[in-house]
């Protein structure tokens, strides 16, 4: 299974992630207007990388990965946030958009979703 890069500094992003759970709720509404509600699916993991002032080297490591990965199609890689490995990791968008913020260093927020549980 391939893995997220690091970055030369060995972080994942530079700025901190923003990691949430996702949960998936059925709703059925019945013909007196009450409601049944159940959990669909187990919590799925959600995260923002946040990039600030990255090199070059680190930008394309990232596009290469994010491309070898076709964007949003293949959910086959892996993550590890804070000692945590999250499988089943898949892009947010088919697109990533990289800010110039000058001397070869960019800026950019990813976002990660877990299709499936580990």
């Amino acid at each position: 299974m391939a893995s997220f890069p690091t970055m030369q500094s060995g972080s994942i992003a530079t700025n901190g992630t923003i990691q949430q759970l996702r949960r998936n709720i059925a709703i059925v509404t019945f013909d007196n207007g009450s409601e049944q509600r159940w959990r669909a699916r187990r919590e799925l993991f959600e995260v923002e990388l946040v990039f600030k002032s990255i090199s070059g080297y680190d930008q394309g490591a990232i596009m290469t990965f994010f491309n070898s990965m076709k964007g949003r199609f293949d959910d086959t890689w892996d993550i590890t946030i804070e000692a945590v490995l999250y499988e089943n990791m898949n892009f947010g968008s088919d697109t990533i958009t990289w800010t110039s913020v000058g001397n070869g260093r960019f800026d950019s927020r990813i976002r990660c979703v877990q299709t499936r549980k580990n």
